[in-house]
């Protein structure tokens, strides 16, 4: 699954939600993020319920979120 089409969708779904409420995102994506192997529903889910936890949060307007992605660099053990 792409991570960051997965993210960008879900903002689409909270856009209107965000809007009210004055909050705006800063995406921080790492560049060219190999896809991963997951059950993206489950995924989605994750970040569906983590982007509705910021809006109950967030009551003052003018809140910022910033999501970033990363890739951390592969270890290679001998042996």
């Amino acid at each position: 699954m792409d991570v960051h089409a997965s993210i960008d969708a879900l903002l689409l779904l909270c856009k209107s939600d965000f809007k009210r409420k004055g909050i705006s995102a800063v995406l921080n994506y790492a560049e060219r993020l190999p896809q991963i192997l997951a059950i993206s529903d489950q995924i989605k889910q994750v970040i569906l319920n983590l982007l509705n936890n910021v809006a109950d949060v967030c009551q003052e307007h003018g809140r910022v979120i910033t999501i970033s992605t990363w890739q951390e660099e592969k270890l290679f053990l001998p042996g």
